[in-house]
């Protein structure tokens, strides 16, 4: 009886079903992913921002696990917009990418369909807004250097009125 429970093991672990692709066995990945998921979660609660950033993304890193992995790429965007501030929102724009590449039926990838649209037109407005900062600097020093031209321009007339009044007073017997 023994050898018979123990060749079930032993051919149940061989087989692929019941191991992922690193040996280590599905469900097993699963609980540690899970309770991974469960402490980011917590830590958010709590306060612990970079905490629960770091431990999204060490599990963001491991073999994808449906409903677990997808749930953590959402919430790992959502932290990178908040720490983005007025930077481009590109990580997490690029997270939610993922969640949409990989795991295209998900929930959380179907909820976070409008906050990827917005995503994108954030950093294609902040794009246009920092081409429109550089024309319009680029702008202001034509505008001074013709400034600059134009105020020559006018004193150059002003020394060419005085000489020709001298001139004209030169010819008058």
């Amino acid at each position: 009886m023994k050898k018979l429970a123990l060749a079930a093991i032993v051919a149940l672990m061989t087989t692929g079903c019941a191991t992922s692709q690193h040996g280590g066995f599905v469900f097993i990945d699963h609980f540690s992913q899970q309770r991974k998921l469960a402490a980011a979660v917590s830590q958010i609660e709590k306060g612990k921002v970079g905490a629960a950033t770091d431990t999204l993304t060490a599990l963001c890193a491991e073999n994808g696990v449906d409903g677990i992995t997808d749930e953590a790429l959402f919430r790992l965007s959502l932290l990178q917009l908040k720490a983005a501030g007025d930077k481009d929102y590109l990580q997490s724009q690029q997270t939610l990418e993922r969640l949409h590449k990989e795991y295209p039926k998900s929930p959380w990838a179907i909820q976070s369909a409008q906050l990827l649209d917005l995503v994108n037109a954030a950093n294609e407005q902040r794009h246009q807004n920092r081409n429109l900062r550089a024309n319009n600097q680029s702008l202001t020093k034509e505008n001074q250097s013709l400034i600059k031209e134009n105020k020559e321009l006018r004193q150059n007339m002003e020394q060419l009125k005085h000489l020709d009044l001298k001139l004209e007073q030169k010819t008058r017997p």
